[in-house]
């Protein structure tokens, strides 16, 4: 799949761990944050709320798409 195309299977999260991505789930909530680790179940993602760092375990059944944030 292309750079800005959802990922699809876990192979692509893997790839991307480390990366800045963008989550959304399946109850519409955004999430914006860096891929700390993916295995088959979940994710670890990396986000800023209020000024602080928080990690957030995310179940893949959660997940509607995750790609990846282009910087230029």
């Amino acid at each position: 799949p292309g750079i800005d195309q959802p990922f699809k299977v876990l192979k692509q999260y893997l790839k991307n761990i480390g990366k800045k991505v963008d989550v959304l789930l399946n109850n519409g909530i955004k999430k914006r944050g860096t891929l700390l680790s993916a295995d088959e179940n979940k994710i670890l993602l990396e986000e800023q709320e209020n000024k602080q760092t928080v990690q957030t375990e995310i179940f893949l059944n959660q997940i509607k798409n995750t790609k990846t944030i282009l910087t230029f």
